[in-house]
């Protein structure tokens, strides 16, 4: 959890956001976070593996999200964009 409080802290204070990937998002930003393995506590730290996240600040609510992924090649926008892909994988199947 420590991991999910630095993200959010480090996405605030970097304040580069950009624009939601899905254009209906219009209230929400998204930044990325790189590095965090070292923010995570495992009872296997030996085989613990780095990550990133996309943070979502949504401003009308002013609510934040973290999405993480371990493909550190992932920009903040295709993070996002794949986790909005699930509900609908889920609604096909």
């Amino acid at each position: 959890m420590d991991a999910l409080k630095i993200a959010l802290s480090l996405a605030k204070e970097k304040g580069k956001w950009y624009k939601h990937p899905n254009k209906k998002q219009n209230t929400q930003q998204v930044a990325l976070v790189t590095n965090l393995g070292p923010y995570w506590e495992s009872n296997n730290p030996d085989k613990d593996v780095n990550f990133n996240a996309g943070v979502v600040h949504n401003k009308a609510t002013d609510e934040y999200f973290v999405f993480i992924t371990t493909d550190l090649s992932q920009t903040a926008k295709n993070i996002v964009a794949t986790y909005e892909l699930r509900t609908e994988i889920a609604e096909d199947l």
